[in-house]
């Protein structure tokens, strides 16, 4: 039986693309809330969310178009499904992107 973090390493290795590329969406998000005036700072949060998700969709889509099918065999023996590799990808992407936009909205409405 695989331990939380043995499965914790497996998605990661299993969405490592997925999460790159987010990953590069998700910074600049946090930069544009990072340096959009207090006035503004809500819409922006808004339209950096909306990029995010279709950064994120577009990833997850071609990770699925282009993924080799003995890449899927190899989770599947290890006894861990792919769809629930992909699922918890996606929550922890997006988990740790709210997490942050929230934390850069709290420090931005707080300091000015």
């Amino acid at each position: 039986m695989l331990t939380a973090g043995q499965k914790f390493s497996l998605m990661c290795m299993y969405m490592r693309p997925v999460l790159i590329v987010s990953g590069a969406g998700s910074f600049a998000a946090f930069v544009l809330t990072a340096i959009a005036g207090t006035e503004i700072l809500g819409t922006a949060a808004v339209i950096a969310s909306f990029l995010k998700l279709f950064i994120l969709a577009a990833s997850v889509i071609l990770l699925k178009m282009f993924g080799q099918d003995s890449q899927k065999f190899f989770y599947i023996n290890l006894g861990v499904p792919v769809k629930k590799l992909l699922l918890w990808g996606i929550c922890f992407d997006l988990g740790i992107y709210y997490i942050c936009l929230t934390i850069i909205l709290i420090a931005r409405y707080g300091i000015c």
